[in-house]
């Protein structure tokens, strides 16, 4: 398989690994960014695990958002309705 990559391609290889690497520790930086934005929320009283989840669902599409909605009323109807 090694003998497959060499002058021009072993360089290119080598270039989408580093700019990889690269980009996973600014990665790193701006995860632990986010964990401190949020530890200074939840020292202003807001909840952590709610702001999280505010998060994840800000990243959705309206109607994605929209169909999680009434997918988990559904099955919280299904479960209280026992």
């Amino acid at each position: 398989m090694t003998e497959a990559i060499g002058g021009n391609s072993a360089k290119e290889l080598k270039s989408f690994i580093d700019r990889a690497e690269r980009l996973t520790e600014e990665r790193k930086g701006i995860n632990a960014d986010i964990k401190e934005v949020l530890n200074e929320a939840g020292a202003s009283g807001f909840d952590k695990k709610i702001l999280r989840k505010v998060l994840q669902r800000r990243a959705l599409a309206r109607a994605e958002r929209d169909e999680q909605d009434a997918m988990i009323e559904t099955y919280e109807g299904a479960i209280d309705g026992e």
